[in-house]
């Protein structure tokens, strides 16, 4: 009865806040990819490099012995461009993309941004809506896609979840919850396929 207790009190949390993330990250991918898609209809503009510089993010992953650290070399940089009376200062590379460029050492990164320096020109698109908005490279990034489609998976896992409490608190025999369960697994693997076709017609759609 504890154990059945304690699993249920585990799912009832864990299972919503999956979810919720799920949900939000996929949300937040879908509209990224959007913008992206709009972006290819956006204005030419001439644009000049006021800033660029390498940028060291450092990320952990695992814990104890299969700790990991992994540090990448980011390209930032910023450009001003003119629309009718306006000058810009924007900094956007790409939808999707957190910075311009991205290398394993700082000598990679650094032979990249020469591309970029101070006073070099280059082409931009500004969103003629909102002049303040613009891009170096039309549409969305592969990341932005997978951002989109990559955590749906997560969905079904927080519903196993929820589902997998369901069916502890209400067990009484070990059969009656080996059914529960494998009912559980159908249900949260039919959510997934589910809310996978909504996010793959929202992107037929935007």
């Amino acid at each position: 009865m504890g154990n059945r207790e304690g699993k249920r009190e585990i799912g009832v949390i864990i299972g919503p806040m999956i979810m919720v993330a799920s949900v939000s990250v996929t949300v937040y991918g879908l509209v990224t990819v959007h913008l992206g898609r709009v972006s290819r209809d956006w204005q030419r503009a001439q644009a000049t490099i006021t800033r660029s510089g390498v940028v060291k993010r450092t990320s952990t992953s695992g814990s104890g012995s299969s700790r990991r650290t992994t540090t990448r070399y980011h390209v930032e940089a910023t450009y001003t461009y003119r629309v009718g009376r306006h000058v810009h200062v924007w900094s956007r590379y790409a939808y999707g993309a957190s910075s311009w460029h991205s290398a394993s050492t700082r000598a990679k990164a650094e032979r990249w941004r020469q591309n970029y320096l101070p006073g070099q020109a280059l082409t931009v698109f500004y969103d003629p809506e909102r002049p303040s908005q613009a891009v170096v490279v039309r549409g969305a990034t592969y990341s932005a896609y997978f951002i989109a489609l990559f955590p749906p998976l997560f969905l079904g896992v927080g519903l196993l979840f929820l589902l997998l409490a369901r069916a502890a608190s209400r067990a009484s025999q070990g059969g009656q919850h080996a059914v529960s369960n494998s009912r559980s697994f159908v249900i949260a693997a039919l959510a997934t396929v589910a809310f996978y076709a909504v996010c793959g017609l929202a992107l037929l759609v935007i």
